[in-house]
């Protein structure tokens, strides 16, 4: 990048998310080394709070292409087409649910979509996330390893959640992939939505693995509303519920 290209570039762009391709390669690495410094300054949390005690969330969403897929039910808005509710759009939704039921200054979150990447590091600037959802697309296959291999060599977090409609390209990647974070203590949640049962099983043994939580939602609004269950502010009413499945509107919950 010239200096003539970063002079006209604006002030929140740091703050922005990078669509790259599903391979990881050399400017990946670049862009989060070079935002390192303004990052750490930008998302320090309050005065009084450190970052040991803040909750470091990564959403991994499925962008393949089965997630344009439209969603027909109840409660979509009068005239309104089949495809301007798909799977996508509910994601996004879902995005935005989580965001605002976290707690302010207390949750970091970040987003590692697939297979073309949305990437933005975890941050407390939740209205970034909110930004950095809208460009959530369906685009391609399901390389669903790849963000997952990327965060937990590149990002310190605490928690992760992947979102996925179907099967990823490689089961036997995403379950190596998921023996990592096992071993670095880091949960990951697996939220399989649609009618779809390709990928129910992966999905299951990601969460297991892990010690996450996996949930099945065919009803994809229920799963926009239901998301914020999966957040710190709300997760223990879901742990401790004695009908999840009822609680979230979901078809499985296996805690």
């Amino acid at each position: 990048m010239t200096d003539d290209v970063k002079s006209k570039a604006p002030p929140s762009a740091i703050a922005q998310p990078v669509k790259l391709g599903s391979k990881m390669n050399k400017f990946h690495q670049q862009v989060t080394e070079g935002a390192k410094l303004e990052q750490q300054l930008k998302n320090a949390p309050p005065s009084g709070t450190t970052f040991a005690d803040m909750s470091t969330v990564v959403i991994f969403p499925d962008c393949s292409g089965s997630m344009a897929d439209g969603v027909e039910g109840k409660g979509y808005g009068t005239g309104e087409s089949r495809e301007s509710h798909n799977k996508a759009y509910f994601c996004r939704q879902a995005v935005n649910t989580f965001v605002d039921n976290c707690f302010a200054g207390a949750t970091k979150v970040g987003l590692a979509s697939f297979p073309e990447l949305v990437v933005l590091e975890p941050t407390a600037d939740l209205a970034s996330v909110k930004r950095s959802a809208e460009q959530i697309e369906p685009t391609g296959s399901t390389p669903m390893h790849e963000p997952l291999e990327f965060v937990i060599d590149e990002w310190p977090l605490t928690h992760g959640i992947v979102i996925s409609d179907g099967s990823p390209d490689d089961k036997a990647l995403v379950l190596a992939v998921a023996k990592r974070y096992r071993e670095r203590g880091v949960k990951v949640d697996a939220v399989h939505i649609g009618a779809d049962t390709g990928g129910e099983e992966l999905m299951k043994a990601l969460a297991e693995t892990t010690g996450g939580i996996y949930i099945k939602f065919t009803d994809v609004k229920a799963f926009a509303e239901s998301f914020k269950f999966l957040t710190p502010k709300f997760r223990l009413q879901l742990t401790t519920s004695k009908n999840p499945v009822a609680l979230l509107g979901a078809a499985e919950v296996k805690l």
